[in-house]
Parts: C-alpha cells; structure tokens; sequence
C-alpha cells in the first residue's frame, strides 16, 4: 500500500512538471508570437521589399518605380528592389503581387489602368478586378501622344488620320493587350473618326519601351503611349509626335499640337500609376507607405516632372 502511494505521487509530480512545462512554453511561444509581430508590423521594413512592375523595363511605369524605390530605399533605409515580371497585359505581374505573395508589405504592384481599370473594363472574366486591389498611392500621370517612325510620310495628325480612314486594314498599333492603354486610345480616336476598331491590327508587346522600339525598326507604324515614354526615341530622331492627346500642350513637345487643337473632340483617355498592395495588408504598413510616398511626392514634384521621367506628377 504505501508502495502504491509513493508510485501515485511520483506520477502526480511528473504530470504536473509536464503541464508547468507546456504552460511556460506557451507563454514563451505567445511571448515570440508578440515580438515577431511588433517586429513585422511596428518596425517596417525590416528587410528587403520587391517593387513589382508588370511591365517591360524603360517604359513609364518602371521609370516611375525605379525613381520610387531609389527615394524609399535611402528613407527606410532598406533595399526596394524594382523586379519586372512581363505578360498577359500587366496581369502575369499583378497576380503575383495581389494573390500569390503574402499580404506583409514586402511585395508591392506598381501598376496602371492597363493592369487595373482597363483589364477589368475589358476582359470578359477578368483574374483580378479591383477588389484584389489595395490602391495605396497614385505616383504619376501623363497625356498620351501618337508617334510614328521619324519618316513616315505624315506629317500630323489630320493627315494621318485621313489616311488610316481610307487604309484601316494596313494601320497597324502595338499594345500590351486588347484591354491594355494603348488599346483604349485607339479605339477611342478610331471610333471618333468613323473607323472600324476591328479592320485595324494590333501587335502585341511587352511594354512601352517595346512597342515603341517596334515603331522605330518599322515593324509597326503607330505607338500611343504617355509623353513620356516616347522622349528619348523622339530626341534621338527615330521617332516623331503627330500629336498630343487633351487641350494643353505638353512641355516635352511644345511645338506639337494637341488633338482638341486639330479638332479632335472628346478624346479623354490619359495614362497613370500608382502604387497596390494586397488585400488584408496590415493598416500600419499601409499608413506607413502612404506618408512616405505623400513625403516623396513632395520633394520630387520636379524629378517627376523632367524629361527623364513623365509630364505630370499627382499625390
């Protein structure tokens, strides 16, 4: 008997070891739970964090991310890295950051209405719509312009005009997708002028920098792109602007006419981009981002402005 009790005691003790040891693990668990979160979330960034730029290098949107990622990487003090992930429009790059990556503030879209409004306008069953997005800051807009290869034989836009009225079969125009930017542009100034959409030919590209290198080489005869993304091609004498898209000139082209000038009416597309991230990404870090992108418009009001990057820069 009391070699059962001495057993029933030792057994009592071992469990309630067990039990004090699992509860000072939990402790320790919920403890390191806590720290990692004010480490994630209080102190971001922390570490590296990947720009995503669904479109090819060098064209308005990844100037944009590029001049955003030099600021932010020297005010937070970690690497922002621009990583171009091309295809489906812009949407191979925007899934990847909006459903495949963790809403933790470490991969963030780069993205415009080619990958965001105009996708979902038009795609019948669009991937991503704008409840994936997160829409966390607008960074830069522009005007679009229509170039054509420095020697073509027009010599505005009128005339080309009048030409692609009489010739819509040989018109041929280039476009990340048939819902990307450029895409809504010509639609609208065909439709506008009488000229059916659909006798007209597309050629795909991967970005603004593409098409517009097609247009130079003679493989297409029109890019729409904002007035930005056609400078240094125009400055270099491979390109020439017939017109630029709204009712102000535009400082890159002063000596361009605009399309209400011409007496092209209501003719409203215009490009932007802006910064998304991921549903469900804490509000802290979207704060964050928000003040230091409000900081950084700001203080390069004039950098976006220059040549070297877009027309217009907007908060």
């Amino acid at each position: 008997m009391k070699k059962l009790i001495t057993i029933l005691f030792m057994n009592i003790i071992v469990i309630f070891t067990i039990l004090a040891g699992c509860s000072v693990q939990n402790k320790t668990t919920e403890s390191n739970a806590a720290k990692t979160k004010g480490t994630i979330f209080g102190n971001y960034p922390n570490r590296q964090i990947e720009l995503i730029v669904p479109f090819a290098a060098g064209g308005g949107v990844d100037l944009a991310a590029r001049a955003v990622a030099d600021y932010l990487s020297k005010e937070w003090g970690q690497p922002v890295v621009v990583v171009n992930k091309t295809g489906g429009g812009g949407i191979v790059g925007a899934q990847y950051a909006l459903l495949e990556s963790k809403p933790d503030g470490y991969t963030v879209l780069m993205n415009n209405n080619s990958s965001t409004t105009m996708y979902e306008a038009g795609t019948t069953q669009p991937i991503l719509t704008a409840k994936n997005h997160q829409f966390a800051a607008r960074v830069a807009e522009s005007p679009l312009v229509y170039a054509v290869k420095s020697d073509a034989p027009w010599n505005d836009f009128k005339e080309f005009t009048e030409w692609v009225k009489e010739n819509p079969e040989q018109l041929t125009w280039a476009s990340v997708g048939p819902a990307g930017f450029s895409s809504f542009g010509v639609a609208e100034w065909l439709d506008s002028v009488g000229v059916d959409y659909t006798k007209t030919q597309m050629v795909s590209s991967e970005g603004a920098s593409d098409s517009a290198a097609k247009v130079a080489g003679g493989h297409v005869i029109l890019a729409v792109h904002n007035a930005g993304e056609v400078y240094s091609l125009v400055e270099s004498g491979k390109l020439k602007v017939l017109a630029v898209q709204g009712s102000e000139r535009s400082p890159l082209y002063p000596d361009v006419p605009t399309t209400e000038e011409l007496g092209f009416s209501n003719l409203s597309v215009s490009w932007w981009t802006g910064i998304s991230i991921p549903k469900d990404t804490p509000k802290d870090i979207e704060k964050n981002g928000k003040q230091q992108l409000k900081k950084y418009n700001k203080i390069n009001s004039s950098k976006l402005s220059s040549k070297k990057y877009i027309y217009n820069r907007v908060t």
